[in-house]
């Protein structure tokens, strides 16, 4: 939904699908180099937050490569099957689908928005590097909303 997002549907959807295809294919090179960095940068049998920092990143990019070549493929079969293309092209280009996708963001947002200020709240007494954290990813939050907001009351 995110790669669809930034690959806007134009005119000509086969650029549209092109594009998205050098999104997911970087998607695919990003996890790769997350795996490789799992396996070659971090030495075994360093401790604890080692293997930890190992498994993240053997986990993340393993399954950024899965996601990145399975609508990669998907991708591909739009762009050779034509009926499909066109099935796909109207879904993504519906009104109604592109309100759903606005409001779905939205509200996800807002959520967020209150579950970092609860734990904020939460892990003020608890961690100070927790809470300074997500401080700071709250107010870099706001900055992006505000900016965003601006933006788009010039462009629209």
């Amino acid at each position: 939904m995110m790669i669809k997002l930034l690959c806007n549907p134009s005119q000509d959807y086969e650029a549209t699908l092109r594009r998205r295809m050098v999104w997911l294919a970087g998607c695919a090179g990003i996890g790769a180099l997350m795996f490789i960095l799992s396996t070659f940068a971090f030495p075994k049998n360093a401790g604890h937050a080692q293997e930890f920092v190992r498994g993240f990143y053997s986990g993340a990019g393993s399954g950024m490569v899965v996601v990145g070549i399975v609508f990669l493929i998907r991708t591909l079969w739009l762009l050779k099957n034509p009926k499909a293309r066109r099935t796909a092209q109207i879904k993504e280009t519906d009104e109604r689908q592109k309100h759903i996708t606005m409001r779905t963001f939205s509200t996800a947002s807002m959520v967020c928005f209150w579950l970092t200020v609860l734990a904020i709240v939460i892990s003020a007494p608890l961690n100070f590097t927790v809470f300074v954290t997500l401080l700071v990813e709250f107010w870099i939050s706001i900055i992006v909303v505000l900016v965003t907001n601006l933006v788009y009351q010039k462009t629209l």
